[in-house]
């Protein structure tokens, strides 16, 4: 077996339509190794309607996305992290694992199955794995919470930046607090006050004046903010 059919298989263990508590886990990091192929190490799927978005990480860095809609096929794309990155996710994903908040099995009851809802996916050492399935609304454990800003992250490396948004197109991994950032419209000035590495939201402060708070997930900053770009007096222009 190839190991890009290998990873396709892995990604799409779940049979389409299939009640995620009713599914067989699919083969866990034993049945992966012995064939030497990229061992499973976490998921997140993101399902509404007939489309459902999957994205698995595997051990050796690699992230893969599998995007079905209805009875199509499956669009299935593949892309590298950095070892430094998968590291700190591997943290974040055991942490939820030792959590023991997955290991209830019970999936959050979603009365309009219409609405959109998420599964996260945890390889467990044993070969198996536990899945745990919430809505937008669900309110989650501070482990879990932070798995499911991590494996979110990695949906952002697939999103394609449209040629119209090119001056929103500016990374912002590297914002870090103490930051100022210019909000696009009226050109005012925030400070980052709060940059908890393993939370996807930033909490910014109006500079000066602090009249205005709020909390901005990172990736969405480029939408909201001008790209900073630092002055001798420390203000961005």
């Amino acid at each position: 077996m190839s190991a890009p059919f290998a990873l396709f298989v892995l990604l799409l263990a779940r049979p389409q339509g299939a009640p995620p508590e009713l599914v067989p886990t699919p083969a866990g990091p034993a049945a992966a190794s012995t064939d030497g192929l990229p061992v499973f190490l976490a998921a997140l799927e993101v399902i509404q309607g007939e489309k459902s978005e999957r994205v698995a990480l595997f051990d050796d860095g690699t992230i893969a996305q599998a995007v079905r809609v209805g009875e199509a096929p499956a669009a299935v794309r593949r892309k590298k992290i950095s070892p430094e990155e998968k590291a700190v996710l591997s943290r974040v994903i055991a942490a939820a694992l030792d959590s023991g908040e997955m290991s209830k099995g019970a999936p959050t009851l979603l009365v309009d199955q219409s609405r959109r809802r998420m599964v996260i996916e945890v390889a467990r050492p044993e070969g198996d794995s536990l899945r745990f399935e919430f809505g937008d609304l669900s309110q989650l454990s501070l482990a879990l919470g932070r798995a499911r800003g991590a494996l979110e992250d990695l949906f952002e490396r697939f999103r394609e930046t449209r040629p119209s948004d090119k001056e929103r197109s500016w990374s912002a991994s590297a914002v870090k607090e103490g930051d100022l950032l210019r909000r696009r419209g009226d050109r005012m000035s925030f400070r980052v006050v709060r940059d908890d590495t393993l939370s996807r939201f930033l909490e910014l402060e109006e500079s000066g004046r602090r009249l205005e708070t709020m909390k901005v997930p990172r990736r969405d900053l480029p939408k909201l903010f001008e790209e900073p770009v630092a002055e001798p007096g420390g203000e961005p222009p």
